[in-house]
């Protein structure tokens, strides 16, 4: 939020004053800004309101403030929001395998090699491995999801500290997953490097993904205060 130029501090945080609106589409004006490295379908474009009066009753706080719906889903929203990206992560890591695993099967030798790609040690050694990797991050996903849906109470903080568990889960799920991605890569040798190939546009977006604050290695700090707090 905005004041003569100037950021508004926020009341009950440091930093400025971040806060949502509702309005309806005819309003807004999507500015065409997302050219990017990965993700390029999601169309994360920004958008604005010019001269557009937003009634008290259309904003609420972003992440934390009051809910905007009686939904118990809503009533979750930082947490939905958090482990969402940890969805992503996952989703994408799980076609990466699955392309991977499609190519090897049509028969693919590499240069040199006598024996096709799905025949080799070092390639069944490295499928074990990065699925072992995307079976752990899918654990971790569907734990904190159930431990999420379970939990009855609507939480009212406002700080961070609130989604700690969550923001430290989706961190090391997004880390995780752009290790199985460059590993299906890595083991697909020179077909994954065109731009056909969907196992580079997966690397691209998950590095992009990994780029997203909720998926940022700096939220181990905040995770790091909840741990300490919670075993002290």
């Amino acid at each position: 939020m905005m004041e003569d130029g100037s950021p508004i501090d926020a009341s009950d945080r440091p930093g400025p004053m971040i806060r949502t609106c509702l309005m309806p589409a005819e309003h807004w004006e999507i500015r065409d800004t997302w050219h990017t490295f990965g993700l390029q379908g999601t169309g994360s474009h920004h958008v604005a309101l010019t001269d557009v009066f937003v009634p008290d009753e259309n904003f609420f706080e972003f992440p934390f403030g009051a809910s905007f719906a009686p939904d118990p889903v809503f009533g979750k929203y930082p947490e939905i929001v958090v482990l969402s990206h940890g969805a992503l992560a996952v989703g994408i890591a799980e076609g990466a395998i699955m392309d991977l695993v499609e190519l090897a099967g049509a028969g693919v030798k590499q240069l040199f090699m006598t024996t096709p790609l799905v025949e080799t040690e070092r390639f069944k050694e490295g499928l074990a491995r990065l699925d072992a990797e995307l079976m752990a991050a899918r654990a971790l996903l569907e734990a904190q999801i159930t431990r999420v849906w379970k939990n009855p109470e609507r939480s009212t903080a406002k700080d961070m500290a609130r989604v700690a568990e969550q923001l430290q889960a989706v961190v090391w799920i997004t880390s995780a997953c752009v290790h199985v991605a460059e590993g299906c890569f890595d083991l697909a040798g020179s077909r994954a490097v065109y731009e056909s190939s969907s196992l580079q546009r997966r690397v691209r977006d998950l590095r992009v993904a990994a780029q997203h604050f909720a998926a940022q290695p700096r939220n181990y700090v905040t995770a790091g205060a909840a741990v300490l707090a919670r075993l002290s």
